[in-house]
């Protein structure tokens, strides 16, 4: 309902998620305590939020995490496992890594709040149309509807991205397949690194009917 709201009642939407966002992070993180000091008094602006690199947040990661249960030593070593991509760390975060290619990979972790909106926006972003799931019950469940079209029974979902690391897109992907057997039986990921012609020989032998992946490889 909030997107259909006048501009006006948007933008005071944001500036009260945003404030919620930088007082938490006041105060949770001695990180942001320090680095969020000299914009005090200033309201909430992202103008007066100042740079951070991904180097900064990794050497201060102790301070940076509001969880002191994280442990930046401990979380290296479960993202060094990839067998265990998409499994909840201490049974309630999801973790991810980057790709390392500024030098240095950088290690984040999500709630359960931060996963719970990722999944709403994925099941209202991918509406799938032409699935016979039209007419007045589409319109007035529309995200459940889509979510059932985009990963219901009758589907074969395909995930084509970066494998052999903790990364957003196979983590998530993963994870929803660890906590969602009917999802699992019925979804496999594949890896965008192999040669092209064995790649399509194994998306041939699978059949999706649901194909997710970078836009570039799509095209490919």
């Amino acid at each position: 309902a909030a997107t259909h709201a006048t501009p006006s009642l948007l933008a005071q939407r944001q500036q009260q998620r945003l404030a919620r966002l930088l007082d938490a992070a006041r105060q949770g993180s001695a990180f942001y305590r320090d680095r969020l000091a000299p914009a005090a008094g200033r309201g909430h602006h992202l103008a007066h939020v100042p740079h951070v690199t991904r180097a900064e947040l990794m050497d201060r990661f102790s301070d940076w995490v509001t969880d002191p249960a994280l442990r930046l030593d401990e979380l290296r070593a479960f993202t060094a496992d990839d067998t265990r991509v998409g499994e909840a760390w201490l049974d309630r975060y999801v973790v991810w890594e980057s790709s390392g290619t500024s030098s240095q990979p950088g290690v984040f972790v999500q709630d359960a709040p931060a996963m719970a909106v990722y999944d709403a926006l994925e099941a209202v972003r991918h509406r799938v149309t032409g699935r016979g799931n039209g007419g007045a019950g589409a319109r007035l469940f529309g995200p459940f509807s889509a979510l059932e079209a985009m990963v219901g029974a009758s589907d074969r979902t395909a995930m084509v991205t970066a494998t052999g690391g903790h990364f957003a897109s196979v983590v998530s992907f993963e994870r929803l397949r660890r906590i969602n057997p009917w999802l699992g039986a019925a979804s496999r990921s594949f890896s965008l690194l192999q040669p092209v012609q064995d790649l399509v020989q194994a998306l041939n032998d699978f059949q999706p009917t649901v194909l997710a992946t970078y836009p570039t490889a799509a095209a490919l």
